[in-house]
């Protein structure tokens, strides 16, 4: 029999074999009223998706540890660069130490504090911490991908134009491991979206 697990299908799936609509039956595991079909509505959702994966419900919240650690290392590399400008010769080193120390400070917290709140926000599930872990190497994937790809490029005109076979090859291999980051990156990406998926058809976390 069909578990309902306290919830009702409150969105337009249609049954994979007659396409009758499920909205308003009890239950992520149902028989479809029309043909009788078993219909996993969570699995099958998540399955017939087709906008961008970081537009699934609530992959914004789960992919924030990640945006902040970018977000910190551009501000670790500023106030570096800051000090470095402003301070005296005799006080830089102290006063670079101090500032990176603060920010590595603030980075950590802010990181684990959005990490714990991915727990919260999700229904107290583990799993999202792991998933938003993920999604740093979603985002690290695409741009380290999109970094070796333009460096292997840059090497391969200058290859071409030197006529060198060294960085013909280095350029290759490059631009060849770039599109593999971005292969992983997306495919990080795609299991941590599926997984927000799962859990706005089961409520947990909301859109």
């Amino acid at each position: 029999m069909p578990v309902s697990d306290g919830w009702r299908v409150d969105r337009d799936i249609a049954c994979p074999t007659c396409e009758y609509n499920l909205r308003g039956l009890l239950g992520p595991v149902l028989n479809c009223p029309e043909c009788g079909q078993r219909v996993d509505v969570i699995e099958l959702a998540t399955r017939r998706w087709d906008k961008p994966w970081y537009r699934a419900p609530g992959y914004n919240f789960i992919s924030l540890p990640a945006a902040w650690v970018l977000l910190s290392l551009v501000l670790l590399f500023c106030s570096g660069a800051f000090v470095a400008a402003q301070a005296r010769p005799v006080s830089v080193m102290g006063s670079a130490l101090l500032i990176t120390i603060v920010t590595w400070m603030v980075a950590l917290l802010g990181w684990v504090g959005l990490l714990s709140l991915a727990y919260i926000r999700f229904g107290r599930d583990f799993a999202a911490v792991g998933f938003a872990l993920l999604a740093h190497l979603a985002l690290g994937g695409y741009l380290a991908g999109i970094g070796l790809i333009v460096s292997g490029a840059i090497a391969v005109f200058l290859g071409i134009h030197e006529s060198d076979v060294v960085p013909l090859m280095l350029g290759a291999c490059m631009m060849a491991g770039g599109v593999g980051l971005m292969v992983a990156g997306r495919f990080a990406e795609r299991a941590a979206a599926k997984y927000c998926i799962r859990k706005w058809m089961k409520k947990g976390a909301g859109g």
